[in-house]
């Protein structure tokens, strides 16, 4: 039986190619949801890690969906350690959006965690599914991974924004997330996001590090998730759009069902019309 070949990097033939990039964010859990985002037209996924309760299981399937379905599947890892950066490679993740990145030190040990020796320190092991559970496609497997495996640091805190330059400087790094809701956090404006001038200022200082070094920009429109602040938002200079979270989109398309039936609940009343 012939065994599929890899697919290369989605995210960097699309830019290759003077198109913009877009994925969802995934914390559902749901393999049926990924697939729907691949079947839809999205180019990527983020399954969630750090904030959703998704673990080692469930990411295999989930990765498995994205990939039947066309997908590049991305995973952001719970923490910026070499075994997480580690096993969601191992579960067959053609990248990963590392958090809380808050230095060009930091970004070069995330790089270097997803890398095999000589480049890196990952542990090698054919037992597990990115390898296909076989050693003797040991060396082509670490072949594709060097070439196409994409390391994503976010940057989401004052610190990473000061040292932004030396982020995306860092060797191995093409592409770099720009993180307003968390680094919205620590300037103390909530959940504003993007909507407030000192995360906006500290985008536009991110962006600058960006185009400086040549590294794409990832970011989300938050909090604001329609057409038109995704188009702000890429016409402001995101490369790379990292659409709305699939649960809150979600919550937001049923309460606006359950809104738009509310008149028609009052059966009694209607009868009597």
């Amino acid at each position: 039986m012939a065994v599929p070949t890899r697919r290369a990097n989605t995210i960097r033939e699309l830019l290759a190619r003077g198109r913009v990039p877009i994925g969802m964010q995934s914390f559902s859990g749901s393999p049926a949801i990924v697939e729907i985002l691949g079947y839809t037209g999205f180019d990527y996924v983020m399954l969630d890690t750090e904030h959703a309760s998704i673990d080692q299981t469930q990411l295999e399937h989930l990765i498995r969906a994205a990939e039947v379905s066309g997908l590049m599947p991305l995973v952001r890892t719970d923490s910026k350690s070499p075994v997480s950066i580690r096993k969601a490679l191992e579960a067959g993740a053609g990248g990963v959006i590392v958090p809380q990145i808050d230095s060009a030190e930091e970004a070069a040990a995330a790089v270097k965690a997803a890398r095999y020796p000589q480049g890196g320190i990952r542990g090698m092991c054919p037992a597990t599914r990115a390898s296909r559970y076989d050693t003797d496609g040991w060396d082509e497997y670490t072949r594709w991974s060097r070439e196409n495996v994409m390391v994503i640091p976010i940057i989401e805190s004052i610190a990473g924004v000061e040292d932004a330059e030396g982020i995306c400087a860092a060797d191995g790094v093409e592409v770099i997330m720009f993180g307003p809701g968390d680094l919205g956090m620590e300037l103390g404006v909530g959940g504003q996001g993007l909507e407030d001038q000192a995360v906006q200022d500290s985008f536009e200082r991110v962006k600058t590090a960006a185009r400086k070094t040549g590294v794409a920009i990832m970011s989300t429109p938050f909090p604001d998730s329609s057409l038109e602040s995704a188009r702000q938002l890429i016409e402001n200079g995101v490369d790379v759009l990292l659409q709305s979270v699939d649960e809150l989109l979600f919550f937001k398309m049923c309460k606006e069902l359950s809104d738009s039936l509310e008149p028609v609940r009052d059966r009694l009343g209607l009868l009597n019309k």
